[in-house]
């Protein structure tokens, strides 16, 4: 067996672990009927109890820590039979907080993580594609011949838009989230998006050597005095986030090797987040049960697995979701200057789940602010992921309140003013010049020196 820890004063499983214990407790008196010579290992322990017990003590097992355990116990039996009673007496009023001590359920839960993850990935190609024809930025900038593998600021926009895509799709392979009602949906969606995409894009780079790794295979390099031409791909504001990503989470990940289950049980621990503003009462008890119980998963994990590092939970733990939330609001607040400097469009679905962290707010009345259609129209298979935006679904949508596509694009309509509008519409294949009225826009608190326009930005983080 896999060792579980240290018992009784050795690194050993849960079967030497008990076989001592029972030993040491019942004062049984083995013998050897081969002289003491008999070989143990995982496979023929059973054999000779003499010779077993014998190793465990020769592998540092103490008997005297059996006692002092058996003192511990024998003092809160007392305390558990009380506790047992006044449990009993008072009705629980939230069952779905227990956790299962059954060891295989979480073995299972962290399978099903990593299921839902392989999921997504095989639904990467067909996202990508879906979002390819669209054009986010105003300014076309073309490819150097030597560098097609660096991301245009486009190319990150675009990025952004298919894991947006893909963590809906992600979400709805959870079974507690599908529990939820959609308005408690539509929160969680909100506040985990922009931790989404950073978390993703920090674990996808740390193969890659001082470049952020996107999700259509492009790269974010580091700047530097040998790459000139980085900022012609990516803006200056973007650039420095990006590199607070490598150095704040991509070398954590590197230096700790995160690995694909602790990937994913952080992840989600992550998305389920019990206080997430708006959540109903409701949901706050599923969100933090689920939380919990991955958790403890995760906690499981760690110590079947790694049972000599025994600080790796924190370390995973502050090391690199103590900068996750700052990262992605700032990269959050990034996307929001894009906007309203014209330097690029951002749809609808962006808007809805990374501008939601952000103090702005466009000026135009949403009836309901909840995209409930986000989560209930998108289809949940591969087949489903491709269909045609045209111009002929913003037109038929107009005129009428019902679906008229079974493909992702209707999937991703929100109503506004009795209009339908697309995340991914044809209305961006065609790019339109946006300018930003920046003086209706003093409620962003952008500063002065900053409101006259992009290029003065962009040239003061040069």
């Amino acid at each position: 067996d896999v060792a579980t820890g240290r018992h009784y004063g050795a690194i050993a499983c849960n079967g030497c672990k008990g076989f001592f214990r029972r030993t040491v407790r019942r004062n049984y008196d083995y013998h050897c009927r081969f002289e003491s010579k008999c070989e143990i290992d995982k496979h023929n322990r059973a054999v000779c109890r003499y010779c077993r017990f014998m190793k465990c003590i020769a592998s540092g097992m103490r008997d005297d820590q059996v006692q002092s355990e058996r003192d511990v116990i024998g003092k809160r039996e007392k305390k558990d039979n009380v506790r047992s009673h006044q449990q009993e007496a008072t009705p629980r009023t939230s069952p779905e907080l227990a956790l299962s001590p059954n060891p295989d359920e979480f073995e299972e839960l962290l399978e099903n993580l990593l299921k839902s993850e392989l999921t997504i990935q095989s639904l990467r190609d067909t996202v990508i594609t879906q979002t390819g024809n669209v054009e986010y930025t105003t300014k076309s900038k073309n490819r150097l011949a030597n560098a097609d593998s660096t991301a245009t600021l486009n190319d990150v926009l675009k990025s952004m838009h298919s894991q947006l895509l893909l963590v809906i799709e992600w979400a709805k392979t959870l079974p507690e989230f599908t529990q939820l009602s959609s308005a408690d949906q539509a929160i969680l969606l909100k506040n985990f998006a922009g931790q989404h995409v950073t978390l993703c894009v920090a674990y996808r780079s740390v193969g890659a050597a001082d470049a952020l790794k996107l999700l259509n295979d492009l790269y974010i390099p580091r700047a530097s005095k040998t790459n000139p031409h980085v900022k012609e791909y990516v803006d200056g504001f973007y650039l420095r986030d990006c590199e607070k990503v490598m150095d704040q989470l991509v070398e954590p990940m590197r230096f700790l090797k995160l690995d694909n289950k602790e990937f994913v049980a952080l992840k989600a621990c992550v998305f389920f987040n019990p206080v997430a503003p708006g959540l109903s009462n409701h949901a706050v008890n599923l969100v933090l049960n689920a939380r919990r119980k991955i958790f403890t998963a995760f906690e499981r994990y760690i110590r079947t697995n790694k049972p000599m590092e025994l600080t790796r939970v924190g370390d995973l733990t502050f090391f690199i979701l103590t900068p996750l939330s700052v990262l992605s609001k700032s990269i959050s607040e990034d996307i929001m200057f894009t906007k309203v400097s014209g330097v690029a469009r951002i749809d609808v679905l962006m808007e809805e789940l990374i501008l939601a962290e952000t103090d702005y707010v466009e000026d135009r009345h949403v009836p309901d602010p909840t995209p409930c259609s986000i989560i209930n129209d998108l289809p949940s298979g591969s087949q489903d992921m491709c269909g045609q935006c045209s111009d002929d679904i913003l037109r038929t949508s107009t005129s009428s309140n019902s679906p008229t596509n079974s493909s992702l694009t209707a999937g991703l309509l929100l109503k506004t003013d009795d209009v339908m509008m697309s995340g991914i519409g044809a209305q961006y294949s065609t790019p339109q010049p946006h300018t930003p009225q920046f003086a209706d826009s003093s409620h962003l608190n952008i500063p002065y020196s900053y409101s006259n326009g992009y290029n003065q930005y962009s040239n003061g983080y040069s």
